[in-house]
């Protein structure tokens, strides 16, 4: 007939069954045992055989590699030395490193050096002295080279601007600086321009590639304020100034008249400002907050008339007064005016009223 079973006991308490005459079996440990084979054929009959087998002890493949995350382009250390022989010595190690490329060395310690980031399996092969061999595999992984980033201000340290960093190589980090930078009351500090390790940059905010490490520096200009008030008219020339800049304080006219015999006129700038001129007053340089203030004083009519009208020589004023509409003149707020009535042919003086209220003769 044909044989149908082939019950294999392989020592070591497993025992299997099967119809082929092909069969694999792995050991747990090391040691000789005695494999019994028994067949039957189809016809019922049977036969049996036994032999011995030692399970000898392999090497073991193991390693390690610094650094532990290397960057691209960096040289890594690997090192088999943690491997062990099973009683002889380890003559043969082979490495894989994944990424194409395969050295065979008879030394545990090897160096290599990958091209691009990513993970790579590593397989390392040993083979001893009896010609046992063990394969060890790990993953390593490769990342970018990195670049630092230094964010200053100049002056320095005047604010914090976002972005100081490590990066991966190629990044595009976008820097934004802050248009003003409060410091006090009237005083600030104006953006001016970056630099990129001392080349300047336009714009803001800027892009900067991380192919090295780069230092972005933001300039600013020191500003102050310059304040223009007055009770009368639009004042011009208020707002910043780069520090020791000339700032001008104006008005758009010097004589506000209301229309009731009252007007003001300006006289001069005070305060941080000086001059007579209102349309513009002298310089001012700007080396600290400043105010500029309009001065105006304040002028009444008066109106000097005879009773019947027009007679002649008109009375006569001390102080004289400026020169306003017909028989009119124009005086200082509180000024005081002695009016003198002139001898007039046919007539004799009998009394003054001052808007109709009599003053006596």
């Amino acid at each position: 007939g044909e044989i149908i079973a082939y019950t294999w006991d392989f020592g070591d308490g497993n025992i299997t069954t099967t119809n082929s005459p092909i069969i694999t079996h792995a050991y747990s440990t090391y040691g000789t045992f005695t494999v019994t084979l028994n067949v039957t054929d189809s016809e019922g009959k049977w036969d049996t055989a036994s032999k011995q087998i030692t399970v000898e002890k392999a090497p073991i493949a193991d390693f390690w590699w610094t650094p532990y995350y290397p960057q691209r382009g960096e040289t890594v250390t690997f090192d088999a030395s943690t491997s062990t022989p099973d009683g002889g010595e380890i003559i043969i190690y082979t490495w894989n490193f994944g990424d194409g490329n395969i050295t065979t060395t008879d030394n545990p310690v090897i160096t290599h050096v990958y091209d691009e980031a990513g993970d790579y399996t590593v397989t390392l092969n040993v083979t001893d002295s009896e010609g046992r061999w063990d394969t060890e595999t790990k993953i390593i992984t490769v990342v970018p080279i990195r670049y630092y980033l230094t964010v200053k201000t100049d002056p320095q340290g005047i604010t914090t601007i976002p972005g100081e960093n490590w990066y991966n190589e190629g990044t595009e980090v976008e820097l934004t600086a802050p248009d003003t930078v409060p410091v006090s009351p009237g005083v600030r500090y104006k953006f001016s321009y970056w630099d990129v390790d001392g080349t300047p940059r336009a714009g803001n905010p800027i892009k900067v590639v991380m192919d090295a490490n780069h230092t972005a520096t933001a300039h600013y200009i020191l500003e102050y304020y310059l304040t223009v008030t007055s009770p009368f008219g639009t004042v011009g020339g208020e707002g910043w100034y780069p520090s020791g800049a000339t700032a001008y304080a104006t008005l758009d006219t010097g004589l506000i008249d209301h229309g009731n015999g009252t007007r003001r006129v300006f006289t001069s700038w005070g305060g941080d400002a000086s001059g007579t001129n209102y349309a513009q007053s002298n310089p001012i340089t700007m080396n600290a907050p400043k105010t500029a203030v309009a001065n105006w004083k304040t002028q009444h009519l008066l109106t000097v008339v005879t009773d019947p009208a027009g007679l002649s020589p008109q009375p006569t004023r001390n102080p004289p007064g400026e020169s306003g509409p017909l028989n009119s003149w124009w005086y200082d707020a509180y000024t005081s005016v002695t009016l003198t009535a002139q001898p007039v042919s046919g007539y004799n003086f009998n009394y003054w009223d001052v808007n109709g209220v009599s003053q006596g003769a």
